[in-house]
């Protein structure tokens, strides 16, 4: 098999091809005109729209989008494009040159603009079309002038007409003929319901330019709710064309209703638009043949060869009187693609969106795209105008009431009466059919899926005939009860609902969740011990509601006699005197809401402290958090035959309170610490044999042997960490201060406790982990006792601050923010108000005592919470949510490292489009807007210094780089989409990515950028 490659055209081959189109074009539609009839002119304006077009090419790439690929055919289309505009052309030939500019500007929104997914994006294709024809035209005012202005297909008059030309209508005359359009359509039976919004426009005439052109098809991509139903519903109203939806997912009846189709299009020559829903794209099946359909223009093998011949038999006369050059089943497939317009409606929020288009790349190629995902902010504020209006025009003066209570209570006797079936049954048609016409209550039960023939009915697709109001239930239509209710009911959680049904069901989820089961969980415990105070909470409830109804009541009132007061309202007595009663009755009211908020928080302490008591009844505690160790309390468990192993956290040492324990029991001498590290080990086994034949105490540092294991790591809570450090000081460090001096040491705790407990909230509370440890505060502690002695006032402050901030806690910070933290703490506390009589900490009932008694301080101590408050640190209330955030992300990172990497030998094209996709979708966001692909690496120069010379090879590492991983994920992704072969290069490196590891590749170049 012989393989040709065949490249794109180059720039000058498409300046040719695209004057050779234009030429044509311009001699049909404005014979004799003196304006291009200039030498080069025509040649300049070829030049500016492929300029336009490389632009736009180079702007728009599949990094951002998958399909943002533009090629010469799309350039090829706006040449082409021009004969739909002979009229407009010949209109004014005189003014032909800006006519011609607005012509081309406009088809460029429609071709490159349409396919683009947000307003951003078409904003910049516009600047991109006005810079161009501003530097090499000296126009600026071309799409200015096209605003409001819709170039749409003129009547059909004949289905014999191929192809319908383009007129010129302001956005006025255009909203007139939607309105007939929709007209039109309602005279069928069925009612639209539709606000005229410019998305509406622009989506019906680009609907109009694509599907009255031969073989015109369209994609229309975006959200439920945003008109591309009713766009299509108006177009086929206006240009006569039957509109044919399939709905069932099997594909032996999509097979009957493409026929259907093909023979109206084929047999009897009306224009058809097959329209396919988002639902119908689950079955593979369907998607290859409307991929065959769009491809080929058939589908081979749908009709026998005698079906064929039957339907053809009448077509001879047609195909001779439109001297059509072939047999008759020739000229049959030819009207078919003429005359069928295939139309794709896809939800962008679906997750086989982007799997169709990469699977069946013929329905972006065949397809014209019409990307419209959301309303504009300008239309989403005109939508209430515009409802209002339409209420005012129907006279539509009714107040709206909703009784909750009754409407619950209507439900209920509803369902006593109600019909029930399971969703996959033989009778699930018969019994759906029944409920709609006698208006019964239907409850499916056990839904895995909605099934399409519930689709008109939720989306309330009506026909009227007269008083009857018909639905399409299958194949037929069924008349349509006002007292019909439909509920599905299903035990999943995550239940798969198509995204365009989203608008148009009501979900609400009785699933029991974690918070909703704790709050019955802790009522019925209350309920169980003191039933009194559940009911008071109960009614505090009742009563807490009943309050804001009359408050909202009262609003509600307010405003209605305002609204309808006549005259000076500052004149109107009754008025004013019914203000003055309005507003005292909500003042009395908010006052009596803001009581009973505090009750309710009284009240919801009382439960919190009864649940704890319940708690440790029955777990047998004593407290729930962990208690302090100390060890001086575990010196007493120990032998002097067995060692002790003190596991430590990072910022908790132990030393020093093992230095003073040691001190205290058998004196300084007696003690030894060595820190084990290389050529320690013989000292350590002297200094070990010579302890244990003295009865003298030994800690090796950074050992690791078998033995006794404590956990010995910050104490958790301020509290905690506090009564540690008083511990670690012991009672005569803190008795020997005075009181000022005792007071000070513990400032210094304080500060110190705030500093490590605030590293739990990274990276909220700190940048970054920083290791404050015990030796940060017994340093601080001994060095401030020198200071206070001798100094007083600022002075003494100031000395402190400096202390802590420059040399000992500040030492550790490298982060301007967080040294900004550390000094705000440091300024709060190390000030004269700390030593006033009176003050005291946020949590603590009683003042500090004026005396240096250790027992005082930590009784003071014990009136803090067990569990911190985020305001002790100054970080809002919710921080607790990002903490847990934290914690999870950790969890997950450390379950990520756990998981053993999964090696195949072969391809496995799901596990590989599932492990990799997101990483290809991360790399694309990651060079969005970036051109680092096309870049071209000049060769070196021989000038500069060593530095230049290393940047460049630094510059060139990197860009290569970025080029070779950018080659890799691509084929990869090729492979994943079985449009190329791995390789085994290609498996080892997909191997390493889904095991979470550089492949060999990027490592090897890596290291080789650090050799350089």
């Amino acid at each position: 098999m012989k393989i040709h490659t065949i490249d794109l055209p180059e720039k000058e081959d498409l300046q040719i091809l695209c004057e050779s189109y234009m030429s044509a074009i311009i001699k049909l539609s404005l014979p004799n005109n003196s304006v291009w009839d200039v030498k080069g002119k025509l040649s300049k304006l070829v030049h500016t729209l492929i300029s336009i077009f490389d632009e736009i090419k180079n702007s728009f790439t599949v990094l951002q989008q998958r399909h943002y690929l533009f090629s010469p055919h799309d350039l090829t289309k706006w040449c082409t494009g021009l004969k739909r505009y002979n009229s407009v052309l010949m209109a004014s030939p005189s003014d032909s040159e800006n006519i011609m500019f607005e012509i081309l500007c406009y088809e460029a929104h429609r071709i490159f603009s349409d396919k683009l997914v947000c307003e951003d994006d078409r904003k910049k294709v516009d600047s991109i079309v006005n810079k161009m024809f501003q530097m090499q035209w000296g126009k600026s005012t071309i799409l200015s002038n096209l605003k409001d202005s819709y170039y749409v297909p003129a009547e059909r008059f004949s289905n014999n007409q191929e192809i319908l030309p383009l007129t010129r209508l302001n956005a006025e005359d255009w909203i007139n003929l939607v309105k007939k359009g929709i007209l039109h359509y309602e005279r069928e039976g069925q009612i639209l319901n539709l606000l005229i919004l410019p998305e509406l426009l622009s989506m019906t005439s680009s609907l109009a330019r694509c599907l009255t052109q031969p073989s015109g098809c369209a994609l229309l991509a975006g959200r439920s709710g945003v008109g591309r139903h009713s766009s299509l519903r108006i177009i086929s109203a206006l240009q006569s064309a039957k509109l044919i939806t399939p709905i069932s997912e099997t594909i032996s009846q999509f097979k009957i209703d493409l026929k259907s189709a093909m023979q109206i299009a084929g047999i009897e020559g009306d224009q058809v638009y097959f329209l396919l829903e988002d639902h119908m794209m689950r079955n593979l099946a369907i998607l290859d043949l409307v991929n065959t359909l769009l491809a080929a223009g058939e589908v081979p093998g749908l009709y026998t060869t005698s079906e064929l011949d039957s339907l053809v038999v009448g077509l001879k006369d047609e195909a001779d009187s439109d001297n059509f050059d072939g047999n008759t089943v020739q000229y049959f497939v030819q009207r078919i693609r003429n005359n069928l317009h295939v139309v794709i409606c896809l939800e962008v929020d679906s997750v086989e969106f982007w799997r169709i288009l990469e699977n069946y790349p013929v329905f972006h190629q065949r397809c014209t795209i019409i990307w419209q995902s959301e309303w504009s902010p300008d239309s989403m504020v005109n939508v209430p105008n515009l409802l209002l209006q339409k209420i005012t025009e129907k006279n539509f003066d009714e107040k709206l009431t909703l009784d909750i209570p009754e409407g619950f209570y209507n439900i209920h006797k509803q369902a006593k009466n109600a019909l029930v079936t399971p969703q996959n049954v033989p009778r699930f048609a018969t019994a759906l059919e029944l409920a709609i016409r006698f208006g019964k209550v239907l409850i499916i039960e056990e839904i895995d899926n909605v099934p399409p023939i519930l689709f008109p009915i939720l989306r309330k697709e009506f026909i009227h005939q007269g008083e009857r109001r018909l639905i399409l239930l299958g194949n037929k239509f069924v008349d349509y009860h006002n007292d019909f209710c439909l509920y599905l009911c299903s035990r999943h959680e995550y239940l798969n609902i198509p995204s365009d049904l989203y608008a148009v069901l009501s979900i609400v989820n009785f699933t029991t969740t974690n918070a909703g089961l704790t709050e019955q969980l802790l009522g019925a415990a209350i309920r169980q011990e003191t039933p009194k105070l559940e009911s008071r909470k109960n009614e505090l409830l009742q009563k807490q509601e009943e309050l804001q109804e009359q408050q909202s009541n009262l609003q509600s009132q307010l405003l209605e006699e305002l609204a309808n007061a006549t005259g000076d309202i500052l004149q109107n007595k009754p008025l004013l005197n019914s203000l003055n009663e309005t507003k005292a009755s909500s003042i009395a009211i908010a006052t009596s809401l803001t009581e009973s908020s505090k009750i309710q928080e009284q009240l919801q302490r009382e439960c919190d402290s009864i649940i704890h008591q319940c708690v440790l009844h029955l777990t047998g505690l004593k407290k729930l958090s962990p208690r302090v160790v100390y060890l001086s309390q575990l010196f007493k468990e120990t032998t002097s035959s067995e060692p002790i192993l003190l596991i430590t956290a990072p910022g908790a040492d132990p030393s020093t309170e093992l230095r003073d324990l040691a001190t205290h029991i058998i004196g300084a001498a007696k003690y030894r610490e060595i820190s084990m590290g290389e050529g320690q080990e013989s000292l350590a086994l002297q200094e070990l044999e010579n302890s244990a034949k003295q009865g003298h105490w030994i800690c090796l540092k950074n050992l690791h042997l078998s033995c006794t294991k404590l956990a010995y790591e910050a104490p958790s809570g301020i509290r905690n960490n506090l009564l540690r450090s008083y511990v670690t000081w012991g009672k005569d460090f803190v008795e020997k201060q005075n009181a000022t001096g005792a007071r000070l040491i513990f400032l210094l705790a304080y500060v110190h406790a705030l500093l490590q407990e605030r590293r739990i909230y990274v990276p909220q509370g700190w940048t970054k982990y920083y290791e404050f440890s015990d030796v940060d505060l017994y340093t601080a502690a001994h060095l401030s006792e020198e200071i206070w002695g001798s100094m007083k006032g600022n002075l003494l402050w100031a000395h402190m601050k400096g202390l802590c901030a420059d040399a000992i806690y500040g030492g550790r910070v490298d982060d301007h923010q967080d040294e900004k933290i550390m000094l705000s703490y440091l300024t709060q506390n190390f000030n004269d108000t700390v030593l006033s009589h009176k003050w005291k900490l946020t949590g603590m009932t009683n003042s500090f005592p004026n005396n240096s008694n250790y027992q005082d301080y930590t009784d003071c101590i014990n009136q803090l919470s067990e569990v911190d408050n985020p305001s002790y640190f100054g970080l809002p209330a919710n921080i607790d949510c990002a903490l847990q955030k934290n914690i999870s992300m950790k969890l997950t990172s450390t379950l990520k490292v756990l998981e053993l990497p999964k090696v195949t030998k072969g391809v496995e094209k799901e596990e590989w489009h599932r492990g990799i996709s997101p990483l290809l979708t991360f790399w694309k966001k990651l060079n969005k807007g970036q051109d680092w692909l096309r870049v071209s690496i000049p060769p070196p120069t021989n000038e500069g210094t060593i530095i230049t010379t290393f940047m460049y090879e630094e510059k060139k590492f990197a860009i290569e780089l970025i080029q070779g991983v950018h080659r890799s994920l691509s084929t990869i992704s090729k492979v994943t989409r079985g449009a190329a072969l791995p390789t085994e290069k290609d498996t080892e490196i997909v191997n390493s990515l889904l095991a979470y590891q550089t492949p060999n590749d990027c490592s090897t170049q890596t290291a080789h950028s650090k050799i350089i």
